[in-house]
């Protein structure tokens, strides 16, 4: 869990450089590259996983964030939130041995620092 909060806080001090129109794009950008994680794992065993539903849940983790850019931040939050669901879900599975053990704690806190952060920033804009 320490490593989300840490991984969260570099995210977002990144963030704060930026201009306030690109931090949700920069945010989009962020949880693209996070969310190609699983189905790069899922192709690297595709004997012991499933890599067209981990493509799957990556397009659409990725569609709801950008999504979030165009229609309301709260779809962006969705999407943060459902990939560290998602990503939390892969050590109760069979692909539980592909992925070290600290993962899905850094997955959901990480996640979760993300999008609370989006909330913030979106209930301060409002």
């Amino acid at each position: 869990m320490l490593r989300g909060l840490v991984v969260g806080g570099l995210v977002l001090g990144v963030a704060a450089v930026f201009p306030e129109g690109l931090v949700f794009p920069f945010f989009v950008m962020i949880l693209g590259l996070f969310s190609g994680v699983l189905p790069g794992v899922a192709m690297a065993r595709p004997e012991e996983s499933r890599p067209g539903l981990e493509w799957a849940a990556a397009v659409l983790v990725l569609g709801m964030g950008m999504t979030g850019l165009w229609l309301s931040p709260l779809y962006l939050v969705a999407a943060w939130l459902l990939h560290g669901i998602w990503g939390s879900l892969h050590r109760a599975t069979v692909r539980a041995h592909t992925l070290p053990a600290w993962y899905p704690g850094f997955c959901i806190t990480f996640d979760l620092v993300m999008g609370g952060f989006v909330i913030y920033m979106w209930l301060v804009a409002a």
